[in-house]
């Protein structure tokens, strides 16, 4: 009987934590209960609001979500995220190597990942293998390190040392593969039709006489 009686519940449940104003300091830092959480660089100059669950950190500005860590119950530590910094090490490669948020990810990161940054070493001056690494890593912006550490070592089974040649091992490896050939037993009238490849000894018509460009 009381149950027709009560409310409805909320359309959204109940978030059950503290919510804090933070503001990033230089280091794109917010700290909450003496530990400090990274947030994008992008968004080092904002105001935010850090949400507190008893598992998590969720930072959020008035349009999304920017950010979010598994909740340290220690004190005085630093929560970084890589990725937050890889912006703006790709304008300052130079302090790549020392930047505590990389030296971090490299005690745990995949180990396709370390070989394909020492084998750059050797392959590119070091300002391009610096840049060229950050650009691969960024990669882990909108694919998981397993699918990134997979093509890293395809990339050094083909001695594949650019981001452009990376990007298209990826591609390979995420979109669908070609569609099966047409079923044409339906339609005998097709059978016969025949597609010559394309001749493309043509195209060098297009050049100068002799054949230098």
């Amino acid at each position: 009987m009381e149950r027709e009686h009560f409310l409805p519940l909320p359309n959204v449940p109940f978030s059950c934590c503290k919510t804090v104003p933070v503001k990033p300091n230089h280091l794109s830092l917010v700290t909450f209960a003496t530990n400090r959480y990274s947030v994008p660089v992008d968004h080092a100059h904002e105001p935010l609001l850090l949400r507190a669950y008893v598992d998590r950190v969720e930072i959020v500005n008035e349009r999304q979500m920017v950010a979010t860590h598994s909740r340290c119950w220690e004190r005085e530590r630093d929560i970084l995220d890589p990725l937050h910094y890889l912006p703006l090490l790709a304008r300052r490669p130079r302090a790549f190597a020392q930047s505590k948020a990389i030296r971090q990810w490299r005690q745990q990161w995949p180990e396709a990942f370390e070989r394909y940054w020492m084998t750059l070493g050797e392959k590119l001056p070091e300002k391009e293998r610096t840049s060229t690494f950050i650009r691969i890593l960024r990669l882990c912006e909108s694919h998981s390190e397993a699918i990134v550490a997979e093509v890293l070592e395809q990339a050094l089974v083909g001695h594949c040392y650019s981001y452009d040649g990376v990007c298209e091992l990826l591609r390979r490896l995420t979109e669908p593969a070609l569609p099966p050939p047409l079923d044409l037993q339906d339609r005998p009238d097709l059978a016969d039709i025949c597609v010559q490849p394309a001749d493309l000894g043509q195209f060098n018509r297009l050049l100068p006489v002799g054949g230098g460009s």
